[in-house]
């Protein structure tokens, strides 16, 4: 008896066999693709930053910028000052999420969750979460998240209406190949 297929499998099946030509293996299909596209970016670091920003920016996201030798401290006081400005009061972040970034959480009754595995309904009474990031491809705006430490539980970044999240420079990349190696 044959073994049974998913249907994931059966579809991709009568895919192959519906198109023309010998079928190839996954792995020859995969090679053949030809990758023409650029890899490495050719702008400088200043044109790189100000291309994230500007796509930031389009996509209607507030965009804090701290010269890199200010230090901790105006970290955690630009997100109180985000956090007044939104009046929000609740921040979940994640255990591993350091402390001297941090808000005091004596500053407008705020209140700093820290996720240690909470439910759907503890993570849904924050109003804000505070992330890290992986990395950022300032060629599409996009912000990667691997979803641990400091960057919290993907639910913790889905379910509060407003995310914070801290780049740094050294993490912007122009393309997106660049930003995956």
């Amino acid at each position: 008896m044959p073994p049974t297929l998913s249907a994931r499998d059966e579809i991709l099946s009568l895919i192959r066999t519906a198109l023309p030509g010998t079928p190839t293996s996954v792995e020859a299909s995969h090679a053949s693709i030809v990758r023409n596209y650029n890899r490495i970016g050719r702008l400088d670091r200043h044109a790189c930053l100000e291309l994230f920003v500007e796509y930031l920016v389009d996509y209607d996201t507030e965009v804090i910028q701290l010269e890199e030798s200010t230090g901790d401290t105006l970290i955690a006081q630009s997100v109180a000052d985000i956090l007044r400005n939104a009046h929000e009061e609740r921040l979940i972040v994640d255990e591993a999420f350091p402390d001297h970034w941090l808000p005091s959480s004596s500053e407008n009754g705020l209140t700093i969750l820290r996720d240690n595995g909470f439910t759907t309904e503890q993570i849904d009474v924050a109003q804000t979460v505070l992330t890290t990031c992986e990395a950022a491809t300032a060629a599409t705006g996009t912000i990667f998240l691997v979803h641990g430490g400091a960057q919290g539980r993907r639910a913790t970044t889905l379910l509060p209406d407003h995310h914070i999240c801290i780049v740094r420079r050294d993490q912007v990349y122009e393309l997106i190949p660049e930003t995956l190696a």
